[in-house]
């Protein structure tokens, strides 16, 4: 887990979790940052950042994640950091909310 900061304000998080569900993979499980935050590069700027760090470990191959479909807006912003659907979904169940996930993949090249 990081914390995301603009200055010495913490506006958000990531979690990352190296070596699943395969060895070589990485599986970004959340990219959060406060909505007053939002639309000015920041996100962007903490997954490069995460990358690089995740390269850093030289096991992984790639990073995974899944995107709920009742939340597709953001398929545009992992699409714009190289992320491509993999073809898979999975079901999604949390609270009153009932959909499916997409899951997304970006190779980690050196």
């Amino acid at each position: 887990m990081f914390g995301i900061f603009a200055g010495k304000e913490m506006v958000g998080c990531i979690d990352l979790i190296r070596g699943y569900p395969t060895a070589n993979a990485a599986t970004l499980g959340l990219l959060l940052v406060a909505e007053q935050h939002q639309g000015v590069g920041i996100g962007c700027q903490a997954f490069t950042l995460l990358e690089q760090f995740a390269r850093g470990w030289g096991s992984c191959d790639l990073i995974r994640l899944a995107v709920v479909m009742t939340n597709s807006e953001v398929i545009s912003f992992w699409r714009k950091l190289g992320f491509s659907e993999t073809g898979v979904t999975k079901p999604y169940c949390y609270g009153s909310v009932i959909s499916q996930t997409i899951i997304m993949e970006k190779p980690l090249h050196p």
